[in-house]
């Protein structure tokens, strides 16, 4: 088969529509393109059998056997910098994904360290560079861990992140695309600790920032072959994989023979309704809009369950607190379908859960209001607010995808968020009238929410008295961050969350090598993006933008290199 460029597949947009570019996570909201509809349920199979059984494969049924050096399976984020890796070490790769389009591209912020954008970035002291201490952000993210993640794996992003953004970035710069890093470092006064981490491509009228990297791919000699699927993978006689099965949207089989490594990256599986609720049964109680590609169903991790890896023991996923379901509504996975996205959630407005109580500090994480809510009546909460959108979203002052005011980047030119963004996520408050419910009164409010009048009026004059005051006594929210709420009409909105993608892959070590359950390498076999696990655990900490996406571009264009057996 021949070299095909994306651009001959561009009827992805029945997969593409599903979210923005890559997840890899990530890590920021999917696509705000109005119209997008990314809610539909995934079909359930088995719930009580989601691993199966690895297909039997008649070699004398194949219509094609590929012989190559490097084998990329998946192309989203990881798979897109793996395939990159490979041609820019001169290895003959091909690269196979499930649907016209690979989940979502490449995603449009990635986080890294010492970039070139960062290490000239001007300073507003007159000093240039933006340095990132090894050790703090690694202590960072291994807090959020609970330190059950692999402190070598944030090592392996710190130190090598600046070779795979900067060659990704200029193929970007040199096909007429703006990179800019994203000023983001947050508040000083902030309890939360941010990390200026996000580097930012866009796509334009005419390009897709997929398409500079997948022409580098071809010019190189890469193949890359959409609509193909993983079957299984091939192993020797040791056990070492050595290719794989794939069969095409026709049906026809192929044999890869890969000579120096696969490298697995097929985007986890949030797509598997039942791999969610057997793995991580607690988040199908977190989340009613699932917002990952539906090629996210598993296929790769279950790939490698059979060939002998292990899957992590801590199962968990990154939430955005951006979804709205009707006010008799539960969240949660039995309210998929009818829950509708909800793009100014993740501000940290006054909260309260269904007896209109607070129950938390809005200010943490986008996960850690739904994770405080599970245990909880609905699983859901109540966002509040007034009319007084503008005076909320300047004292809240929130970074990555979840701001809503303007914030010059550091090129000095570019803005994150722009006026129609903010347009419509106001938009959605004013003049939604199912989900988002308005009343001139707390108490009416209260009555349209189906909560205690009595509790709620409580908690918002003692709230407001907090905000006077400059001090929450109940959950320390930042006292720059304490607006009361005294504008009519008054809103509020019952918030569940959107599931973007699982981070619980395969264990890999610091190779990016998946590993069996005695520690010791699968040899042959790599696992990138959120098929690899030990990165995050339990939550995404989101205040170093990009750092999902970052993790997972890095990590594929290691494993390449350590595939081939080149020094980084």
């Amino acid at each position: 088969m021949r070299n095909v460029s994306r651009r001959n597949f561009m009827k992805a947009a029945a997969v593409g529509a599903m979210g923005m570019a890559a997840m890899g996570v990530a890590g920021c909201s999917p696509s705000e393109k109005a119209g997008a509809t990314d809610t539909a349920e995934p079909a359930a199979s088995s719930a009580t059998d989601w691993l199966g059984s690895a297909p039997d494969v008649d070699e004398s049924a194949l219509t094609e056997t590929i012989d190559c050096d490097i084998l990329v399976v998946g192309l989203g984020t990881a798979g897109h910098f793996a395939a990159m890796s490979a041609v820019e070490s001169g290895a003959k790769v091909v690269a196979i994904e499930k649907g016209d389009v690979g989940g979502f591209g490449i995603r449009y912020q990635l986080g890294g360290i010492n970039t070139q954008l960062q290490k000239t970035a001007p300073n507003e002291d007159g000093t240039v560079g933006i340095e990132i201490d090894r050790n703090a952000i690694t202590e960072d993210f291994s807090r959020y861990s609970n330190y059950y993640n692999r402190a070598d794996l944030i090592h392996l992003w710190y130190d090598h992140s600046a070779k795979a953004l900067d060659l990704y970035i200029d193929l970007e710069r040199e096909a007429g695309l703006n990179p800019h890093l994203i000023n983001y470092s947050g508040n000083p006064e902030a309890s939360w600790k941010a990390w200026t981490t996000g580097h930012e491509v866009k796509d334009s009228d005419t390009m897709k920032i997929y398409e500079p990297v997948e022409k580098y791919i071809i010019d190189g000699g890469g193949d890359l072959r959409f609509k193909t699927s993983l079957v299984k993978l091939v192993q020797d006689e040791s056990g070492a994989v050595t290719g794989a099965y794939a069969q095409t949207e026709a049906g026809d089989y192929l044999k890869i023979n890969a000579a120096k490594g696969v490298v697995v990256c097929t985007g986890g599986y949030a797509q598997n309704l039942d791999m969610m609720k057997a793995l991580q049964p607690q988040t199908c109680d977190l989340y009613s809009w699932i917002a990952a590609p539906p090629t996210n169903v598993g296929d790769g991790i279950k790939a490698c369950l059979w060939a002998g890896a292990v899957q992590d023991q801590n199962h968990s996923s990154m939430l955005f607190e951006r979804t709205m379901v009707p006010p008799d509504a539960l969240g949660g996975n039995e309210s998929v379908g009818i829950a509708k996205e909800f793009l100014a959630g993740s501000q940290p407005w006054l909260s309260v859960d269904l007896e209109g109580k607070r129950f938390c500090n809005e200010a943490g994480p986008y996960d850690y209001r739904l994770h405080a809510v599970n245990n909880r009546p609905g699983h859901t909460y109540i966002t509040l607010l007034d009319s007084d959108f503008t005076r909320h979203f300047t004292a809240y002052d929130t970074i990555g995808c979840s701001r809503t005011l303007p914030i010059a980047n550091w090129n000095g030119t570019e803005t994150e968020m722009g006026p129609d963004k903010i347009e419509r996520r106001v938009k959605v408050l004013t003049e939604e009238g199912t989900y988002v419910q308005q009343a001139d009164t707390w108490e009416e409010l209260a009555e349209k929410l189906n909560i205690p009048a009595d509790n709620l009026v409580a908690t918002v004059e003692r709230y407001n008295k907090m905000c006077e005051q400059g001090y929450d006594e109940d959950f320390g929210k930042d006292p720059y961050r304490l607006v009361p709420y005294v504008k009519p009409p008054f809103y509020g909105v019952r918030t569940t969350g959107r599931l973007l993608c699982t981070f619980d892959g395969i264990r890999i070590n610091d190779k990016v090598q998946a590993l069996k359950a005695d520690g010791e390498p699968v040899d042959g076999l790599y696992c990138a993006g959120n098929d690899s696990g030990g990165f995050f655990e339990f939550t995404y900490p989101n205040l170093a933008t990009g750092c999902a996406g970052g993790r997972s571009a890095t990590l594929g264009y290691v494993a390449v290199k350590n595939a081939l057996g080149e020094e980084l």
